[in-house]
């Protein structure tokens, strides 16, 4: 069989795409890698320029090998370097512009063309009857970088043939990311959304995972939440040779939720606003005294000082505030000097035995009466009863609650808990929204597909919760 001369000419289209064109094909690919200078390149003086801010050698940028190829070689060339090229005519050629600005929006595009083209010759070069699909694709690695790397695609070489990856998609968040963890699946899959037969399910991605749905999914390899918590799963039913790994990547949202509500409920910008849509002004320099307060001197109390709670003191530092946080080996003592000198303190915490309703009517007692509290972490770390009392009892100034006691079924309206939170003036209710942004699905997800990509071919996972063993 006829095979292809592909070249992929760029660190970044090495990284994102050499490799996994090698895995869903079940073949090799042509590699260049930057290694050294070639004469058949022309170096734009931006680019230099680039290089220089970055600190690379231009002498040692691009491949000297590269040159030592024949000049009919290559049946397709992608272009990813920023340079433009001579000496490398091709059936196709394609130049990516601007990879130093490229993202991964950028790259799914170019992976995307490029599969395009590599089909397109594969079905002009092939032999009569022959599936386009089990193509080989010749691969001579350029550069010692290239070199090492034959040995990584050769271990993990895939066959053609190699049955999918069977994915099951549970929840409405791992609903949502399906498009970006398709766009960085390298290995060949099934994805199927829940409610499913999982008999056949080696990847669980989302949560909840009850007992029985573990124990309907004998061929179960790995359950991958879709965030950091992972209170809605059976820990203790998974077996022994299946891992449960989570991810991360929305501190920054849910920070910037600490801020955002920090201000709104500083400023009393809710009261402001239904009181103006009444033709009420006040607190206003035109009809009283003011009743705003500003951030900087103030406490912030962090319960919970992990990824979620630094972000926020570090986000809170140009706002003058005084950050206290807790980690989950704080004392009593501690503790309660925290509820005592905070302002506005955050709950933040993961849920388990020792957070479980650790905030209650005794602890809301010792806080100020002008503190208000943020409550992120999962509902069921502060008392329903207790938060709610002293709200409306004004025990503290106020609140704002993103977690929640009831959630809705699919498609069905529900308040977020049987206690009547809704009436209060003094508390801002969110949907648990603060962690859900467009950037925290992408980055969850990519990793998500990254992770499974591992899975497939033996590697080590990242962010694990519980090893195989």
């Amino acid at each position: 069989m006829k095979r292809i001369g592909f070249v992929c000419i760029g660190n970044a289209c090495r990284s994102q795409m050499a490799e996994g064109f090698a895995r869903h094909y079940g073949s090799e690919i042509f590699e260049a890698q930057s290694a050294g200078l070639a004469p058949a390149m022309r170096v734009p003086e931006e680019t230099v320029r680039v290089m220089a801010e970055k600190g690379i050698n231009i002498a040692e940028a691009f491949p000297k090998d590269l040159r030592i190829y024949p000049r009919n070689h290559f049946d397709l060339v992608v272009n990813m370097s920023g340079y433009r090229l001579e000496g490398f005519p091709a059936v196709r050629e394609w130049t990516v512009r601007d990879p130093y600005g490229a993202n991964d929006k950028t790259y799914r595009a170019v992976r995307d063309q490029i599969e395009k083209l590599v089909l397109e010759l594969v079905k002009e070069l092939r032999e009569p009857g022959t599936d386009s699909r089990a193509a080989e694709v010749d691969i001579a690695p350029v550069g010692n970088i290239a070199r090492s790397g034959r040995e990584h695609l050769e271990a993990h070489r895939t066959d053609s043939r190699t049955a999918e990856v069977d994915i099951v998609l549970i929840g409405n968040i791992a609903r949502s990311g399906r498009a970006y963890l398709e766009a960085h699946l390298e290995t060949p899959h099934l994805i199927r959304e829940y409610p499913c037969d999982v008999a056949e399910a080696e990847v669980l991605v989302g949560s909840p995972v009850p007992r029985r749905m573990i124990e309907s999914a004998p061929k179960l390899r790995l359950v991958h939440v879709a965030g950091a918590g992972y209170d809605n799963l059976d820990i203790g039913a998974l077996p022994a040779g299946v891992a449960l790994c989570n991810v991360f990547h929305h501190e920054r949202a849910m920070a910037e939720y600490v801020l955002m509500t920090m201000l709104a409920l500083d400023r009393d910008l809710f009261r402001q606003d239904r009181d103006l849509r009444q033709g009420l002004w006040d607190g206003s320099c035109v009809a009283g005294m003011p009743v705003a307060t500003e951030l900087a001197g103030k406490t912030l109390g962090i319960l919970g000082y992990g990824h979620i709670g630094r972000e926020a003191a570090r986000l809170a530092a140009p706002f003058e505030l005084k950050v206290k946080g807790l980690r989950s080996d704080h004392t009593r003592e501690q503790f309660e000097s925290l509820l005592g000198e905070a302002d506005y303190l955050v709950v933040a915490c993961p849920l388990n035995h020792r957070t479980r309703g650790i905030l209650g009517a005794r602890e809301f007692g010792l806080m100020k009466p002008t503190a208000a509290l943020i409550s992120i972490a999962r509902g069921e770390v502060v008392d329903e009863q207790a938060l709610y009392d002293a709200l409306k009892l004004r025990r503290i100034r106020g609140a704002a609650i993103d977690v929640w006691y009831r959630y809705p079924r699919e498609g069905e309206p529900c308040l977020p808990s049987a206690l009547p939170f809704h009436k209060l003036t003094n508390v801002i209710l969110t949907p648990h929204s603060s962690g859900w942004t467009e950037r925290v699905l992408a980055m969850r997800f990519r990793d998500i597909a990254w992770n499974i990509n591992r899975l497939a071919r033996g590697e080590p996972l990242e962010n694990l919760v519980k090893r195989t063993d």
